[in-house]
């Protein structure tokens, strides 16, 4: 038997607050990792105080052979070892197996029951066979069938002496490879439309595996894992990376779950002193923009008294003292059990209260004049981080007279989404709002095109994003942008960042422009500048350059979906004018330096437009 002992995934929360996060960086390793168990057993004491393998069900004494050297494992509490099996015996319909250590031959001591396993020296050439799929129709990404690179074989006995090589059948499947030639890095999102919102199926794929167990002259059967699906996304994390090649932190809603408690139950019989019951509170700090986001659950069992509940509160509290009731809950009563669970969001300084690094928020159940005969159960609550819009600016900004387009990872479990746009004036003054809506969908990376919808104001100065689950009006992600106007002769760039998501920038400076004749061809070059940007700006436009070969178009027809002659390979740079034409250009490595003791820095970058066309 073959088990996965890790997929590509990272899981956060605790209990029932769990959740699984399936996007990953294709420029990074996909990793499926797996263990051989050729045979499960527990461990029991043999009546001499030594662990014994008990194999329920199985007749191995044709497999299991005294003297034999065998892997061994336990799960929890045995280490993985060679052993070598001192007795092997069937009783009813169960094999019991001593053993001891190889070299050596010591018995081993039982310290508790246990799961465990046994791989034996069998199966020559044993390797794992896998293939990737895609999720959307099931087909397969790899015509050619790929093995496990490091054969996870027993041992080998050479001149008497055991050898351990990988005896452990331990199997890592790097699926990257595989994934990568199925994601493309043209926007192909059609920014002339009315459409405002794009679904980006060339930056991500939705893949599972399947796997087989070989050797040779035999093979178990293929093992379907379609149940456990995952996404890989046309982009690469940078070290250091907390979460590795995972989109954690991008991905909605972000569940890093950064506090989380049950509740404790006082209880009264009479009044007036009737029992209260409080769930231990969690320390929540606000997000970049103020907001505080907590979810909660609750599920108690009163006694006499539970129809009396007179409101539930949720609490805001600073150094122990109520600062404010912000919200009186929902909830439901069936028979004697309370339950209720949501979400809320809120801004502490709105109610009054003071700015601080971290509050206190609280769940209040007021059983009213009746109190409670009894109490069992638990609340919790928990918050969650919100997630970040797919880019890597720090504050995006949104040109007058261009469209702005943004990327964001729409996860799994949301149902319908809205982005809602709100520009402010430069007291902060609201001026304009709108949103931008997708009704149904699946998982996926969307453009949203938000000033089509919501033009800007010609006052506007800043603009607040929120990307909103709109069927319980929970906010996922919420980012600022700076409103600006760009200054003569203005030529925006568009491109996928290193991320996966889109990228845009208007250099507004002086230019430079010069043919260039190189490969027998005529192509326009012009060397852009960015100047007065800050160091995350100027980070953020490294994405336009990259590295790969530049190969010629094949233009058999040419019509007006013909927007470049030339691709370099894994990139794609476009030029975009106010009405959302692209046209596709060519970015030349260039070398910036800059010094990180100033406060502004300056970027120079050359692309070169397609070629021009001679009879």
């Amino acid at each position: 038997m073959f088990t996965i002992t890790q997929r590509p995934e990272l899981t956060v929360g605790q209990d029932s607050t769990e959740i699984p996060f399936k996007w990953n960086e294709v420029g990074n390793p996909i990793v499926y990792k797996g263990q051989r168990r050729d045979f499960i057993c527990v461990i029991q004491d043999n009546g001499s105080g030594n662990a014994q393998m008990l194999f329920l069900g199985q007749d191995l004494t044709a497999d299991l052979i005294v003297s034999d050297i065998v892997y061994f494992q336990g799960l929890d509490l045995y280490q993985g070892r060679l052993i070598e099996l001192t007795s092997v015996t069937l009783v009813g319909s169960d094999t019991e197996v001593d053993f001891a250590t190889s070299p050596g031959t010591q018995d081993i001591p039982f310290v508790g029951a246990d799961d465990a396993f046994v791989n034996v020296d069998t199966k020559e050439n044993y390797r794992i066979q896998y293939q990737v799929f895609r999720t959307s129709d099931d087909a397969e990404l790899n015509s050619v069938i790929f093995e496990s690179s490091d054969s996870p074989g027993l041992f080998e006995i050479v001149a008497g002496d055991t050898i351990a090589l990988e005896e452990a059948g331990n199997v890592i499947m790097n699926v990257s490879p595989i994934i990568r030639p199925y994601l493309i890095a043209d926007i192909d999102a059609d920014l002339t439309s009315i459409d405002t919102v794009y679904d980006d199926t060339n930056a991500y794929v939705g893949f599972y595996i399947k796997y087989q167990e070989v050797w040779n002259g035999d093979s178990e059967t293929l093992v379907d894992d379609s149940a456990n699906d995952f996404f890989a996304v046309l982009g690469a994390r940078q070290i250091p990376s907390e979460f590795g090649g995972n989109l954690l932190e991008y991905t909605t809603p972000y569940g890093d779950i950064v506090g989380e408690s049950y509740g404790q139950a006082s209880t009264s019989e009479v009044s007036p002193s009737p029992g209260t019951y409080e769930d231990a509170s969690v320390l929540v700090s606000p997000d970049e923009t103020g907001n505080i986001f907590v979810e909660y659950s609750v599920n108690i069992t009163a006694g006499i008294g539970v129809s009396q509940i007179g409101q539930v509160n949720l609490l805001l509290k600073l150094n122990g003292a109520t600062v404010f009731t912000y919200e009186i809950l929902d909830f439901s009563v069936t028979e004697d059990t309370l339950t209720f669970s949501g979400s809320s969001q809120f801004t502490p300084l709105d109610f009054g209260a003071p700015g601080f690094d971290e509050y206190l928020v609280q769940i209040v159940i007021d059983p009213g004049s009746g109190g409670f005969s009894s109490v069992s159960g638990s609340a919790e609550v928990f918050s969650s981080e919100l997630a970040k819009f797919l880019t890597k600016f720090d504050r995006p900004k949104m040109w007058r007279g261009f469209p702005f387009v943004i990327s964001a990872v729409v996860g799994e479990i949301d149902s319908t989404s809205t982005v809602l746009v709100e520009y402010f004036d430069a007291s902060g003054g609201g001026l304009t709002s709108g949103s931008t809506s997708i009704d149904t969908y699946e998982n996926g990376i969307f453009i949203f095109d938000v000033t089509k919808d919501v033009p800007i104001p010609d006052t506007a100065t800043t603009c607040v994003l929120t990307y909103n689950d709109f069927g319980n009006g929970t906010d996922l992600a919420i980012i600022t942008c700076d409103v600006v106007s760009p200054c003569e002769n203005p030529i925006m760039l568009l491109c996928r960042n290193s991320l996966g998501g889109v990228m845009q920038w208007v250099f507004d400076g002086s230019t430079e422009m010069s043919p260039d004749y190189g490969q027998d061809r005529k192509a326009m070059r012009r060397v852009l500048f960015a100047e007065n940007i800050n160091e995350n700006e100027w980070n953020c436009l490294q994405d336009f350059i990259r590295l790969g070969e530049v190969y010629r178009n094949n233009i058999i027809e040419f019509t007006s979906e013909t927007i470049k002659t030339s691709t370099r390979i894994g990139h794609q740079v476009y030029t975009l004018d106010s009405e959302g034409n692209k046209i596709g250009v060519l970015a030349i490595p260039t070398r910036n330096r800059t010094e990180t003791k100033q406060k502004k820095h300056k970027f120079e970058l050359e692309i070169e437009y397609p070629e021009e066309f001679t009879p």
